[in-house]
């Protein structure tokens, strides 16, 4: 594999990635979000910003990671500090 890094700011960072042999590639994020929620929305920003400068390449792309989001309440490691009395 050939890596090539894009673009990395304080909440993702984006490779290129390309199978030497078969000369396949695709673009990978990986993710570790802020727990605050006004520094995720600067994630939706670079997130959309790494698609404006690189979707001309109209490759694949993945997302991995931590985007340190809960769907509810009971998923919260601290979720029984929120249960009413």
């Amino acid at each position: 594999m050939i890596v090539t890094q894009l673009n990395k700011t304080s909440q993702i960072i984006s490779c290129a990635v390309q199978n030497h042999v078969t000369g396949e590639q695709f673009i990978c994020s990986v993710i570790y979000a802020s727990n605050y929620l006004v520094d995720r929305q600067t994630l939706s920003a670079d997130i959309r910003a790494t698609q404006a400068a690189y979707g001309h390449l109209n490759m694949p792309w993945i997302f991995i990671g931590d985007f340190n989001v809960t769907l509810s309440s009971q998923e919260h490691s601290g979720a029984t500090d929120y249960l009413p009395d």
